[in-house]
């Protein structure tokens, strides 16, 4: 079993609140994975535009916690597949 969509993946980096707010609003049904990579400064080869502070900021930020309490998304992990 595995997630039907990716979002994300093609912005490694530059994964910022604004962007994943972006995505929330326009979720497929099915079960869509996010990606992130917010540690990429450790390997530069992977940090290709924005830095890893953008994205953990985002990954923590008060207003996606709450986008994430939308009736309509469920964030489960890959065991609850």
């Amino acid at each position: 079993r595995s997630n039907h969509f990716i979002f994300g993946l093609n912005d490694s980096g530059n994964m910022n609140l604004d962007l994943v707010l972006r995505f929330l609003r326009y979720l497929p049904p099915g079960v869509t994975e996010i990606y992130f990579h917010p540690a990429s400064r450790v390997y530069p080869s992977l940090d290709r535009r924005g830095s890893d502070q953008e994205e953990l900021s985002a990954l923590t930020s008060p207003a996606l916690r709450k986008a994430l309490m939308a009736p309509d998304i469920q964030c489960i992990g890959f065991s609850d597949l």
